[in-house]
């Protein structure tokens, strides 16, 4: 007799914990040198982020939580910043967030976030950042645009993440994890990354003309007359894939141009 498996259908987490909370589990405190170890078995996330708040000395504010409960156990002690950290971590899989303004502490649905109320952060912050802290951060780009950042880095970027362009300054302007901006920033900043983007400019010094003759020059070397569409014209990617072409026609390596 033959038996016909059929595929295992995924386990969806119960909506309530199987067994009663822990109050007590709410009443730890800080040691004398201000780390705290932790467990949560069952507790509801509104219990959670009331006690983070409190350990924290913050004010809570908060609309909405995300279903369900938190299971957390801790081996080691943490410091304050460092628990909130890893709460936040948590937090951040289930598409929120904790943001911390002065002295009070919010949680913020990801998807309907304001930009403005997520922590601007210089580059060269992101080291001394919480890794699971949401933050925003400008990469200014001096080797590839920004156009072709935004498409090569979206492999970078969690499910909460943002990126955009500002064309005008070739800035990308990031939205995620410090983890995943600190990731982003290397590749950025390295032109030979093999994991990074692909190289889309390459920048010339002039010592000996001006950068319109060198203009002018090209013009007339790609075929680019005065006629030729604004977009294409001023389009690095295009200009580039005019000059690999012209190259290949001339026997030279279009590698060149990397």
């Amino acid at each position: 007799m033959l038996f016909r498996s059929t595929p295992a259908s995924p386990v969806s987490r119960p909506e309530f914990p199987n067994e009663p909370v822990n109050p007590e589990e709410l009443e730890i405190r800080p040691d004398e040198q201000g780390r705290i170890r932790f467990q949560f078995q069952g507790q509801p996330w509104q219990a959670v982020v009331e006690w983070l708040a409190e350990v924290s000395q913050l004010s809570l504010d908060w609309q909405e939580l995300p279903p369900g409960f938190l299971n957390l156990h801790t081996q080691q002690t943490y410091s304050i910043d460092e628990a909130r950290d890893l709460i936040n971590r948590h937090l951040l899989d289930r598409g929120f967030t904790l943001l911390k303004h002065g002295e009070v502490l919010s949680v913020a649905k990801i998807s309907r976030v304001d930009p403005s109320l997520v922590p601007r952060l210089e580059p060269d912050e992101l080291d001394e950042a919480l890794p699971h802290e949401f933050a925003r951060v400008s990469f200014p780009l001096d080797w590839i645009t920004a156009e072709a950042a935004v498409e090569d880095l979206k492999p970078l970027i969690s499910p909460n993440g943002k990126l955009t362009t500002i064309k005008s300054a070739n800035h990308l302007e990031a939205m995620d994890a410090v983890a995943n901006l600190r990731d982003i920033r290397r590749l950025v900043g390295d032109p030979n990354s093999p994991r990074g983007p692909r190289r889309q400019v390459k920048q010339f010094l002039l010592e000996h003309t001006k950068a319109e003759e060198v203009r002018e020059q090209l013009r007339r070397l790609l075929g680019i007359d005065r006629g030729t569409s604004t977009a294409n014209a001023s389009d690095p990617g295009a200009i580039m894939q005019q000059m690999a072409t012209y190259m290949k026609q001339a026997g030279m390596d279009p590698g060149q141009l990397a």
